[in-house]
């Protein structure tokens, strides 16, 4: 029995000895460490960075894509809308909306909307709005359907042109005394869609089809 008591006197004396360790020197050394690098962090943490914000247009098949992106805020807590004609989108239209790391401490978030082609013909003011707690007002960025409409119009009269150039290409053939006229009036009168200058090949290659046709027949 000696021998036992002596264990539980050691034993007590160990853990005795082990909480006065750990309450007089663990314990303040650690609370003082983590009050350092709080005091020494502290501006990150109560920083508030303001979101740049976005309203990004795409064209896509059978219509447009508009994509609400906020960018390189902080803190992670943002309130990101997409409005149209002032009224707010049914989540259940918009894509992604979940809140990333950009990689250097900030944060991002976007949220995307296809809009068909009958939507754009209708000329709705689409805006963009962030709420943070960085922003005194509602951060805002407007873009309205119709500029996107007129720019597939753009688009879509380039084959339209060709093929009227295909056209007075065939009646050159067809019609050999027209080609003269009608490559003096193209030069002169460049059509409405063509991006091409008078000086360039458009013209001569009508001044060439003239003297090729006109050698053929001669």
């Amino acid at each position: 029995f000696g021998y036992r008591d002596e264990l539980r006197g050691w034993d007590t004396m160990k853990r005795t000895y082990y909480e006065m360790l750990y309450s007089n020197i663990y314990l303040p050394f650690c609370i003082q460490t983590l009050k350092q690098l709080l005091d020494r962090e502290r501006h990150l943490v109560m920083r508030r960075v303001q979101p740049r914000v976005r309203l990004i247009t795409k064209q896509v098949l059978g219509g447009a894509q508009l994509t609400c992106v906020a960018t390189e805020f902080y803190p992670r807590h943002i309130k990101l809308t997409l409005l149209r004609d002032s009224l707010p989108v049914d989540e259940d239209e918009l894509r992604g909306g979940s809140v990333l790391p950009n990689g250097n401490g900030l944060y991002q978030v976007r949220k995307a909307l296809v809009v068909s082609d009958e939507e754009l013909q209708r000329k709705h003011n689409y805006t963009c709005t962030a709420s943070h707690l960085s922003l005194d007002n509602h951060l805002q960025v407007s873009w309205r359907a119709q500029f996107f409409h007129s720019h597939r119009i753009h688009i879509i009269s380039a084959p339209v042109g060709l093929m009227v150039f295909a056209v007075l290409l065939l009646l050159c053939f067809v019609f050999p005394p027209l080609c003269l006229p009608l490559s003096v009036l193209l030069c002169r009168y460049p059509l409405p869609w063509s991006c091409i200058s008078p000086e360039s090949s458009y013209c001569g290659l009508l001044g060439f089809l003239y003297k090729s046709v006109y050698s053929y027949i001669l």
